[in-house]
């Protein structure tokens, strides 16, 4: 948020030097700076004019609305924890919000059947062209890098020329979450199917050209994307709830099921890949075994995670569709 967007509550300077202070540490608080521009209106609402964070404040905001979901309040929490301890070691008088345990999430990630990643590929792949729109082109290899490479979709969204490296077969994940940076390998498939995009796609286009970009050359929006996946799912055959899927839960057939084979020294490398800041626990997730024969053409190595023991584990089977 630019500084002109702040209200113009008692507390507007300390929200902005501490927005400043988080980013400068390598944080993007795009999720926590619309909280912090909630919060500096109700400052302006509730806040009589004081410069001082109170109690009856704080509750008041994180509090005050019934209908939020539980992990709306837990968010506003850590947000103004962070501010108020930042403002107390500005030395000014301040209260600070006591730790609370992370609401526990009732989803459930849809775990995809191998027909249904199938379909959806299918799907994808026959998508008819259209003189307003880039997604006949764009959809076959983001949902396929989503899938075969673990990204989160804002992590393919924003990925730009100069990120995919065709020669060396990598993918580099700028400011992705917590501010990290990682290299990903690709299968040989994918690489072959970047090369043969970005040849079709940009031709001249430059580094900083986006590499899934919108018809004007910006780039492609989540909820744009989303409805192409909700399309994609109904020509597939794949019923949607209202609850999911998710274009995230592409992610977990693929990586979620190297840890339930109890290779626990390779852990740190999954997660790596993914770009996780924490290892998570796999039991619930089932191992789908996937045929290789039909689709030796999706094939994905696993020798940049140092487990080429792997398919001799499953049998005759690969771990991933990309």
């Amino acid at each position: 948020m630019a500084a002109n967007d702040w209200g113009s509550s008692s507390l507007a300077g300390d929200l902005r030097a501490f927005l400043q202070e988080i980013r400068l540490a390598g944080y993007q608080y795009r999720r926590e700076d619309r909280i912090l521009e909630k919060f500096d209106a109700y400052c302006v609402a509730h806040g009589e004019g004081s410069r001082v964070l109170t109690r009856p404040l704080v509750d008041g905001f994180c509090y005050g609305i019934a209908y939020e979901k539980p992990s709306t309040p837990y968010a506003k929490e850590r947000v103004l924890r962070r501010f108020g301890t930042f403002l107390a070691r500005q030395g000014q008088e301040s209260y600070i919000l006591p730790v609370s345990a992370r609401p526990r999430s009732a989803y459930q990630p849809y775990i995809f059947t191998i027909e249904e990643l199938r379909q959806l590929f299918r799907a994808s792949d026959s998508r008819a062209a259209h003189p307003l729109s880039t997604h006949s082109r764009t959809d076959p290899l983001l949902f396929r890098l989503v899938y075969g490479c673990g990204l989160r979709i804002s992590e393919a969204l924003n990925l730009q020329m100069h990120d995919v490296d065709v020669d060396a077969g990598t993918l580099t994940i700028r400011h992705a979450k917590n501010g990290k940076e990682r290299r990903i390998p690709m299968a040989p498939g994918v690489v072959s199917r970047c090369r043969q995009y970005q040849a079709s796609m940009h031709g001249a286009g430059g580094p900083t050209t986006y590499f899934f970009p919108n018809r004007t050359g910006g780039r492609l929006n989540h909820t744009t994307v989303y409805r192409e996946f909700r399309d994609l799912l109904w020509q597939a055959g794949i019923p949607h709830s209202g609850q999911g899927p998710r274009i995230h839960d592409l992610r977990y057939p693929n990586l979620n099921k190297i840890p339930t084979l109890g290779i626990k020294r390779d852990e740190r490398r999954v997660q790596g890949r993914k770009g996780w800041g924490f290892v998570f626990t796999f039991s619930w997730i089932s191992l789908h075994r996937i045929p290789l024969s039909p689709l030796s053409h999706f094939s994905i190595s696993l020798r940049p995670f140092g487990l080429p023991h792997l398919p001799r584990l499953l049998g005759p089977s690969i771990l991933a569709l990309t």
